[in-house]
């Protein structure tokens, strides 16, 4: 369906680890030097494809604010979590994607299971916060998805954005991850 930030950023991350990996293998040079020719092509690819309005688009088709452009900076590391694209999307994130319920929606007109905040969401703007160095906002985000779990101490796929319950499964593990990664970070 298009070619996707997401998409784009984790094959120039998963380069660049593979070159750290082979690096100072002899057998290797010449597949470093090709990733270290391909790297600056795709960072270059993401500045004239991915932008629009000094904004970062979810795919080259569709510049809707979707939370998943935030994986350039993490956990991708492809732009600085000060560039100018990047706080300027953060900012219409926090105005069109934020829920009533202080969660946040994965992208514009998100209405899978009703339309509510994803506790995945929420974490990953809590990651950019922190590497921004806004540990208050990080923080408060960490809060919400802590006071969010049920009673067992689970935590949901999605908020419910009017009750503030929970609205879908429960015991995933990509939220628990994340809910663990964010929570290491901010001790």
């Amino acid at each position: 369906k298009g070619s996707h930030l997401y998409s784009t950023a984790s094959i120039y991350e998963a380069l660049k680890v593979a070159k750290e990996i082979l690096n100072g293998e002899i057998s290797y040079e010449f597949l470093i030097k090709e990733i270290e020719l391909i790297l600056p092509q795709i960072k270059n690819s993401i500045y004239e494809n991915f932008i629009e309005n000094d904004l970062l688009k979810r795919s080259i088709n569709c510049g809707k604010p979707d939370i998943s452009v935030l994986s350039v900076c993490v956990p991708f590391n492809v732009l600085e979590h000060n560039e100018e694209v990047l706080k300027n999307t953060v900012n219409v994130i926090e105005k069109e994607l934020k829920v009533e319920n202080g969660g946040y929606l994965r992208y514009k007109d998100d209405i899978y299971i009703g339309g509510n905040a994803w506790i995945i969401s929420s974490l990953w703007l809590a990651l950019y916060y922190i590497k921004s160095n806004e540990i208050e906002k990080a923080q408060n985000l960490y809060d919400w998805v802590t006071n969010h779990a049920d009673d067992k101490g689970f935590l949901p796929e999605q908020i419910d954005r009017y009750t503030g319950k929970t609205a879908w499964i429960t015991q995933l593990s990509w939220s628990h991850a994340l809910y663990i990664i964010v929570g290491n970070l901010l001790k």
